[in-house]
C-alpha cells in the first residue's frame, strides 16, 4: 500500500488523517469509523453484481468518477477549480482554473469529455478528460447548477436554476437539442438509464418532478420534504433517495409508482447523497454536523442505520466506486475531497487541492 509520505510527495497535497469530529477544533482532520455493528468490525467485501460501474449511480456532479480509469473529477465552485485525482491514492493528476463559477461536473465516457456547469456565465465548459484542456463553451439557460449524462441515449441534461428550465445536449455533437420548462428552482437532476426517467428536485417548491427522457413530458410531481437538495437513483431497485436539507430527512420514492414510500430522519442538513448499486449501502452527507451517515438499504424502502464517519468539511458531493469500494466526500465551496476506504484497515485521507497554478 502507498505510504502516506510517498502519497504526499507524489500528490503535493495535504493528507489529513484520523480524528473524529470534535478533536483539534477546526483543524484539517477527518474521522475514522467502520461500517458495521458496534463491535468495530468491517463487513465482508461485497462483489458488485454489475459488470461496469454505472456513472449515473453516483452523485452526477460535484464529484464524478471515470468508471474505466477510476479517476475522480472535482469542480470547486469556491476556488474556480477543476481537478482530476487518482481515485485510489488521492494524487492530484491535473488541475485547471476555470472562471464563471464551476458548480458541478459530469463525465461522458464515450466521447471522453468533461462538462462543467458555469453558474455565473450561463454556460457549460467542455474539457477533454485526457488533459483537462478546454474544447468549447456551450450556452445554456440561466444559472446552470447541475448536470447529468445518460450514457445510453447520449444525452446531457442541464438544470438551469435561474430560469426553471432543462437544456438537453447531444454529447456526440455538443448540439443543444431542446430546452424545456420545469417547476421553479430546479436544484439537482439525476436519471435512471434503465427506465429513461429524469428526476429533478425543486428546492423551494418541496417537490421532485419526474420526466420521460424520450418524450420530455412530465409524468409526475411528487411532494417531498423541505428544501430537497441532491438525490440519488438506484437503477437496480428503481428507488430514488432525496435529501431534504431543511427538514433533516431523506424521502424514499418508488420509481414504479412515483410515490413516497418512506421518510427517513437522518440529521442536520442532509446534502450530498449516493449509494451502492448492489443495493447494500446509502451514504448521506450531513452539512450541519460535518459527517457522513451510512445506511443499510438491503430493504430499499426501510434503511437501517450503521456507523458513519466524521468529516472536517461539508459533503455536498458524494460518490462511491463499487469496484474499489472507495467512498468520496467533496466540499465544492472549498478545495477538499476525502477518500474513505470501505474495506481493509486503511484510514480516510483528506486531500487539499492547491488553488494556485
Amino acid at each position: 500500500m502507498l505510504s502516506y509520505k510517498t502519497a504526499v510527495a507524489q500528490a503535493t497535497v495535504v493528507l489529513l488523517l484520523a480524528c473524529m469530529v470534535g478533536c483539534n477544533g477546526g483543524s484539517e482532520t477527518v474521522g475514522t469509523a467502520v461500517i458495521g455493528g458496534g463491535n468495530g468490525s468491517n463487513p465482508a467485501p461485497i462483489t458488485p453484481n454489475l459488470p461496469d460501474i454505472n456513472p449515473i449511480s453516483r452523485d452526477p456532479g460535484g464529484v464524478t468518477l471515470d468508471p474505466v480509469t477510476g479517476h475522480l473529477y472535482f469542480a470547486a465552485f469556491g476556488y474556480d477549480l477543476l481537478a482530476e485525482l487518482d481515485g485510489s491514492t488521492g494524487q492530484i493528476l491535473r488541475r485547471n482554473t476555470i472562471t464563471g463559477g464551476p458548480m458541478r461536473a459530469a463525465l461522458d465516457e464515450a466521447s471522453g469529455k468533461v462538462y462543467v456547469a458555469l453558474i455565473r456565465n450561463d454556460s457549460l465548459g467542455v474539457y477533454s478528460k485526457v488533459d483537462l484542456k478546454p474544447i468549447t463553451t456551450l450556452t445554456v439557460g440561466r444559472n446552470p447548477r447541475t448536470l447529468v449524462v445518460n450514457p445510453v441515449t447520449k444525452r446531457l441534461y442541464v438544470a438551469n436554476y435561474g430560469d426553471a428550465s432543462i437544456t438537453v445536449i447531444d454529447t456526440t455533437t455538443n448540439a443543444a437539442l431542446s430546452t424545456f420548462s420545469v417547476a421553479p428552482y430546479p436544484r439537482h437532476i439525476a436519471i435512471n438509464p434503465t427506465t429513461n426517467r429524469i428526476y429533478i428536485t425543486h428546492y423551494l417548491n418541496n417537490s421532485v418532478s419526474v420526466w420521460d427522457g424520450a418524450t420530455l413530458q412530465r409524468i409526475a410531481l411528487i411532494s417531498v420534504g423541505s428544501n430537497p437538495n441532491y438525490l440519488w437513483v438506484n437503477p437496480s431497485t428503481n428507488t430514488i433517495y432525496v435529501a431534504n436539507s431543511a427538514s433533516g430527512s431523506v424521502s424514499i420514492l418508488d420509481g414504479a409508482s412515483n410515490s413516497v414510500q418512506n421518510t427517513l430522519p437522518v440529521g442536520s442538513q442532509p446534502s450530498g447523497i449516493t449509494g451502492d448499486v448492489t443495493g447494500s449501502r446509502l451514504y448521506v452527507g450531513m452539512a450541519g454536523s460535518l459527517s457522513l451517515t451510512v445506511w443499510d438499504i438491503t430493504n430499499p424502502f426501510a434503511p437501517q442505520s450503521l456507523q458513519g464517519y466524521a468529516l472536517s468539511h461539508p459533503a455536498q458531493g458524494v460518490a462511491f466506486n463499487p469496484t474499489t469500494r472507495m467512498l468520496y466526500a467533496a466540499d465544492y465551496h472549498s478545495n477538499r475531497v476525502t477518500l474513505i476506504p470501505q474495506t481493509g484497515n486503511a484510514l480516510p485521507i483528506t486531500v487539499s487541492i492547491p488553488t494556485n497554478n
